[in-house]
């Protein structure tokens, strides 16, 4: 007899590195959710040196049937680790949380909850505190200025106008089946890719609330680093050159989107700002779609 074994309800991808001080109480904050459904949490390992490893192991021992591991023999890099994760989770939904970064109580019920009674929406993402190294916070974000703009329900054309209406990962859940793009051909991405992709097959949700903690770090994220943003740069033009040729109607939302980056890039002399403008110059122009993406980016600043 076939023995059939059911999928969890959500699958939960955490990804770490070198992250020995901060990935316990990630992962404690995780297995301590309460739901009345079953989740899985797929941890990947890139390879750490500093005793992140062996703490993983100790969550997969005490919780074999919903902590599972997977340990890169060598490090491949933050791409790779995260699509490799991504790729094994068999929940209808799929969180993800970076090994720095932990959830409040509630997170998990309340955003599976949300997307069961909203068959339309594709992702959500809640607010997050900032935390410190200690976990003492520091900040909030979103601010609430871009709801008063685009409001709590966004299309992918909203999306398209700015990375900036784009939740912190540690807070998305998103439907697997709206998820098309799992390789990269090696190359670097960021969240926005993800965003995009997810996003333009139904609505993305902001919830108002507070349902986790990002962790700021000296050298921590991608976008806390000098030489991370100048990454992201390269990134943002690709999923723009991507995401045009894939939804043509979306050029001058993009071009705005990037645009509003390369003045932003320009003014802190980063190297890539001529690289955007030149990316979306054949683009077609909206100065409406300009003001709403100078608009939102402001509004993280304020």
């Amino acid at each position: 007899m076939d023995i059939q074994i059911k999928a969890p309800k959500v699958s939960v991808c955490v990804i770490t590195y070198n992250q020995a001080r901060y990935i316990g109480q990630c992962l404690q904050s995780i297995v301590d959710q309460h739901t009345d459904f079953d989740f899985e949490v797929l941890v990947g390992d890139d390879c750490s040196t500093d005793g992140t490893r062996a703490i993983v192991q100790k969550f997969v021992d005490n919780y074999p049937t919903v902590v599972k591991p997977v340990f890169h023999p060598v490090n491949v890099g933050g791409t790779a680790n995260f699509l490799s994760v991504h790729a094994l989770a068999s929940g209808e939904y799929v969180c993800h949380c970076d090994g720095d970064d932990f959830w409040l109580p509630g997170k998990l019920s309340s955003q599976a909850k949300l997307m069961d009674e909203n068959s339309d929406v594709v992702q959500v993402w809640h607010r997050q505190h900032f935390v410190d190294q200690d976990s003492a916070y520091i900040g909030v974000f979103p601010k609430r200025f871009p709801e008063l703009i685009f409001g709590r329900r966004l299309s992918y054309d909203d999306l398209a106008h700015s990375y900036g209406l784009v939740g912190q990962h540690s807070s998305q859940i998103y439907r697997r089946s709206a998820r098309s793009i799992l390789t990269r051909d090696g190359r670097p991405t960021i969240d926005y890719f993800d965003a995009l992709d997810i996003g333009s097959k139904g609505i993305s949700l902001y919830m108002k609330e507070f349902l986790g903690c990002y962790r700021v770090v000296a050298g921590g994220s991608v976008t806390q680093q000098a030489d991370g943003r100048d990454l992201v740069d390269v990134c943002m033009i690709d999923a723009v050159v991507h995401f045009a040729e894939e939804f043509p109607d979306s050029k001058k939302a993009l071009k705005a989107n990037l645009l509003v980056r390369a003045f932003g890039a320009m003014i802190r002399r980063r190297p890539n700002w001529r690289a955007m403008i030149g990316t979306v110059s054949a683009y077609p122009t909206s100065l409406g779609s300009i003001a709403r993406s100078i608009v939102v980016t402001a509004a993280h600043k304020i």
